[in-house]
């Protein structure tokens, strides 16, 4: 079925199993006791399955550990629960409630993998609206060529407005100076004046 479907149809698959134990034929509730621990294994298999493919290998070890946790108390949980119902309510009672309550719980997970849109139709069609024709490439080219000519120009301009700012910096600064200096004595703003000409004209 792929995942994470095939994880979803043999809890479903456990659940059908559990109920089966109390049908009132031998043979019948036999198969299902020997179903539900093989039906376990599977199970199993597929959650490992879906942790490797799905959980970064940076975090696998944290949630992997964390998954067992969960899953220790979960088997532990289950057997003082199901004990006290066979002891205390019915022989019968505590399969047809765990059965019950995974059968809705494999709903549950078919519906939280529709919502994060996990399933396997999902990804095809994910996969097939990727999926590009070649019109459609030569136009997002275009569009992209566009955006990177613009990008381009708009630095362009951003470089002539940066050139311009100093410039006009450089000329206000000199400005002062030469200012300043014709105030301190002529002679320095003449010489000033005449180093700046000749640094023009070199450059």
């Amino acid at each position: 079925f792929r995942k994470p479907v095939n994880l979803v149809a043999s809890t479903l698959f456990s659940s059908a199993m559990v109920l089966m134990v109390v049908l009132p034929d031998m043979w019948v509730s036999a198969f299902g006791c020997v179903a539900v621990h093989v039906v376990n294994v599977l199970l199993h298999t597929f959650c490992n399955e879906i942790t490797a493919s799905w959980i970064p290998a940076d975090v696998y070890p944290k949630w992997v550990g964390r998954c067992y946790i969960a899953k220790r108390l979960s088997n532990t949980t289950m057997a003082f629960v199901c004990t006290s119902i066979f002891n205390f309510v019915s022989v019968t009672a505590s399969f047809k409630i765990i059965g019950g309550i995974v059968g809705a719980w494999s709903f549950v997970l078919a519906y939280v993998y529709y919502r994060c849109q996990l399933l396997p139709f999902q990804d095809k069609a994910k996969n097939d609206a990727s999926i590009r024709t070649p019109k459609e490439e030569i136009a997002l080219l275009k569009v992209q060529m566009a955006n990177l000519l613009s990008f381009v120009e708009s630095q362009g301009l951003a470089y002539r407005a940066l050139e311009a700012r100093i410039e006009g910096r450089f000329e206000n600064l000199y400005q002062e100076v030469h200012d300043l200096a014709h105030k301190v004595d002529p002679r320095i703003a003449q010489t000033a004046r005449m180093a700046m000409m000749q640094q023009s004209s070199s450059a």
